[in-house]
Formats: structure tokens, sequence, C-alpha cells
């Protein structure tokens, strides 16, 4: 039986729905413990009856042989632990299994055996387990990855516990443990985040965090989650003290601000599913709408008819929700000056936003070299393909004419061509250079930045992928450096992020791309 079966016999008939998760969890544990029902080794939602019984060690030991996945691997083993009086030999293979692993040339699988024998050896108490790593030894290791590699391995290590615990071992024995830090702070999904934000707060690293708030709000369309997560925290007032910068009245109706500026580009960002739609909504409407209601309060007449033109253009808002927050302003804020000559709706001059869903930013000079390899592969490359399947289908046994093979691959890479051609012709909107603001990065500008750390200045211009050319230091708006850029005004700091590493710019210059200039 599937657990969808279960959920839909059990979920509103015996127990509200509301309760599932939560009822469901303390079942599996009672299920674990039963000899003759369990899950399927190979398909973890189906729960089988077994004729002979088997025993929790028995099945941990066949799901962990079954699984290749590290990570899940890792989560049997650590389930095992947490069941150590019913998983005895289980555990006795797993411990054997990752003290072969601490043998491992890659540092990832060195470092979570490590961290998993280390665990096992604090569970059971006074077993003695073999090694063949000491923390020493651990230590050297990671004194000897650079900052990025540090930053990847915690990407790498699915199970929070040993997250943590590699934590631990960053802060001990890394170089540099508060750039390291910094850069997990920046991991999704959130697991670890909360656990490194804790500890950063209570060693006094204020400095270091306000850091990281104020880049997590300018990379709030790179990294949402993080957002989410930051924005939440600050706004709930789950951080809180004399330390905190964005703790104050003008500051938090900024954050909120961002918040609303965050929903219309979630539309693209998550195009599947709504976990973090439903967690910015949250946000502002938890606890009956307590933010919401702070920010309506203390928000003078241009900030909440912005607030409200920013959620009017969110496309997965009901006209009820629209119409819930237009009757709670009134019900706040009676005086609130809704001027009829002014035009409501905040000006949306993202290009991005108004990018249809597939659809491919570029210039005329570059749609018409795609239309000429469009051209060339249907009129040229396709009729002497065809002549040369011709003549060799003229020279008799095909079988084994290497020639005839050859042209028929050939037709068929041609014909991909084209028809993969023909779709991102049909896919392309042209931007328009001639309507291009300046006030801020954007798609169709040239930036001109500063890197903070070298003082190097150099200039970037933001179009299509069709377009980017590094030579001439173009680059396409879906490039992690663009990202970075879009939306930043002259005087801001931009902040790359490439596995780890950061490299800050400040805006110089600011001005519209020119294809004239790129001519010359």
């Amino acid at each position: 039986m599937l657990t969808a079966d279960i959920k839909s016999e059990v979920s509103g008939k015996f127990l509200p729905v509301a309760e599932w998760s939560k009822w469901w969890n303390k079942a599996k544990n009672i299920i674990k413990k039963e000899p003759n029902i369990g899950f399927d080794p190979k398909k973890k939602d189906e729960l089988v009856y077994r004729e002979k019984a088997i025993s929790l060690s028995e099945e941990l030991s066949e799901k962990f042989a079954h699984q290749t996945d590290a990570n899940k691997k890792l989560d049997i083993a650590m389930e095992a632990l947490d069941n150590r009086e019913d998983a005895e030999g289980a555990i006795e293979a797993f411990n054997h299994f990752y003290y072969e692993e601490e043998e491992a040339a890659d540092p990832v699988r060195k470092i979570v055996a490590f961290l998993y024998l280390q665990t096992a050896s604090e569970e059971l108490g006074d077993e003695e387990i073999p090694r063949h790593l000491n923390e020493s030894k651990i230590a050297e290791l990671i004194k000897s990855l650079p900052v990025s590699s540090l930053i990847e391995v915690s990407t790498k290590i699915g199970n929070a516990e040993i997250k943590k615990g590699y934590v631990n071992l960053v802060r001990k024995h890394a170089h540099n443990p508060e750039e390291v830090l910094t850069g997990i702070l920046f991991e999704v999904p959130i697991k670890v985040n909360k656990y490194v934000f804790s500890i950063l707060e209570e060693e006094g690293k204020f400095d270091l965090l306000n850091s990281f708030i104020k880049s997590a709000g300018t990379r709030a369309k790179e990294t949402p989650e993080v957002f989410i997560w930051v924005a939440k925290s600050i706004l709930t007032k789950v951080w809180e003290g004399e330390w905190l910068l964005s703790s104050k009245q003008e500051e938090r109706l900024e954050l909120i601000l961002k918040v609303f500026r965050m929903f219309k580009p979630l539309t693209k960002i998550e195009d599947k599913g709504t976990k973090l739609k439903n967690a910015c909504k949250d946000i502002l409407h938890g606890n009956d709408d307590e933010i919401l209601r702070e920010a309506i309060h203390a928000g003078n007449s241009e900030y909440i008819r912005k607030l409200y033109a920013l959620y009017k253009e969110v496309p997965y808002f009901t006209d009820l929700e629209k119409e819930r927050l237009y009757s709670l302003i009134v019900e706040l804020k009676p005086d609130v000056a809704w001027e009829e000559d002014e035009d409501e709706d905040e000006e949306d001059d993202d290009i991005l936003t108004r990018i249809p869903e597939g659809a491919i930013l570029v210039t005329r000079r570059a749609l018409n070299r795609k239309k000429e390899e469009f051209e060339h592969l249907l009129n040229v490359e396709m009729p002497e393909n065809s002549k040369d399947i011709g003549e060799a289908q003229e020279r008799g046994d095909l079988r084994e004419n290497a020639e005839y093979k050859a042209a028929m691959e050939k037709q068929v890479q041609l014909q991909a061509a084209i028809k993969r051609l023909e779709a991102e012709i049909k896919s392309a909107i042209i931007l328009d250079l001639t309507n291009v603001k300046t006030d801020k990065i954007n798609i169709g500008v040239t930036a001109k930045l500063k890197n903070e750390s070298t003082g190097e200045v150099v200039a970037y211009s933001i179009l299509g992928a069709w377009d980017a050319d590094t030579e001439k230091h173009i680059i396409s708006y879906q490039s992690p450096l663009a990202k970075s850029l879009l939306g930043k005004k002259t005087g801001d700091s931009a902040v790359l992020n490439l596995t780890g590493a950061e490299t800050r710019y400040t805006v110089l210059d600011i001005s519209r791309f020119s294809l004239q200039s790129q001519e010359n």
C-alpha cells in the first residue's frame, strides 16, 4: 500500500487533514518496529506486508544496501543510531562501511565518515569503534582546503546533525572560519543556516551578521529562500538586539517594502510549486496580519499606495486577497490619499518581470544572425545532405555503406538543429534599446564597475544570451554576474558569489548600450 493511499483513507475521516503529518511521523516509528510490516527498500513510499518476519536491523541493512545516494545512506545509518536497541546488527555493518569510507580520497566522503563514526561513538558510549582518522588528521584536511571548497563540502552533506558537526570542525580548524560560515549562511535549502547564525551571534560577530543581512537583501532575487528567511526572522523579531541595524522602524518599513517587491519576481523564480510564495505571504499575513498592520500604521500615504500598487500586480494573488488588503488599509488608515490623477501602479521598469515564460530577449542584430543561421541550414545544408543521401543510395547495399550511414546521421542532426532554432526564433522578443532606462542597472545598459578588492575598473554590457561576447564584455542577463548587478543604482555595491568566493563591485556609472559603439 502506498503512503498516499493510507493518507486518503485516514486523513479527513479519522483525523483532521492538518494533523496528518504529525500522526504519520508517529505511526512510522511504530511501523519500524513491526517485524511483518515495513517499507519496500526500492520504493520508499510503499508499505508492504512480509510473510516472513524481518527485524528493524534487517530492514535498515536492506535499505542501506539498495540505496545508491550517499546522503540517503547516511540518513539510514543515523536512523539506526536513533533506534540503537533494535538495530545493533545494522549499526555494526554501517560502522564498518564508514570505517572504510574514512580512507576515501574524496574529502566529502572522508569528512562524513569521520563525523558519522564520531556520532556513533558518542551514542554507543563505552563501545570502541575502529577508526582510521582522529581529529588531528581531520583538522589537517580542513586546513588544507580553500574557502570555496569548504563551503562546497557543506552543500554536499544532507543530514542536518552531520552538517552541524561539520560546522563545528570548520569553527575549530579552518584558516578563515568566518568567511566559510558566511558562505554557508547563503546555502539552500535552509538547514544548518540557523545554527551558524546562532553561533556567530553568540560569538558577538555582529558586523559580520549585519553585512550578511545587507547582502541577503541585495541578493534577494538571486537567493530568494535566504532573503525570505532573513526577512521573516527580522520582522517577526526572532532576531533581536541592539546590534541588529535593521530593527529600527525606518529599516523595518524598507524591509517590508522589499518583501512586497519580491512577490512578482517569484512568479518566474518559482515557476513550479508555491513553497517560496507561501513563505513570503506568511511574513505579511501570519499572526493575524501583524506585519502588514505594522506597515499600514507606520507608513505614510505614499508608502501605503506603493505597497498596494505592488500587491495588485502579483498575478497569483486573487481579487479577493487584493480587495482584502484594500479594506484593511481603509480600516486602519482611512485618511490615506488615493490620488485620482496619480497612476497607483508602481511603474515596473524591470524588463525581466515583463518577459513571458520561455521567451528569449534579444537585440534585432542577434535575431537576424539566428535567422541567417536557420535559413542556411534549411536552404543550403539540408539540400546538400539530401543530395549526399541520394548519391550514397545509388552505390547499393546500404547495410555496409558507411557514407550512407554518415549522411543519415547528419540528417537527424540537421533536423534537430532546425527544429531547435525555429522554436528559439519564435520565442525571441526584440529588446528596444531606445527605451532602456538608466536610473538603475537593467537589461540593455552598460555598467561601469569598480572591483572593491583590486580597484580595477571594468565595464559590462547586459544583453541576452545570443548577444553575449566575453571579449567585448557583453554578458547574458541570465549569468551570475548580471543577476548580482540587476536593479543596482550608481553608488550601490553588488556582490558576486561563486562557490562561496565573494567579489564586491561598486557601480560607478550606468549608460544605455549602443550597438553602433560596438561596430566602430
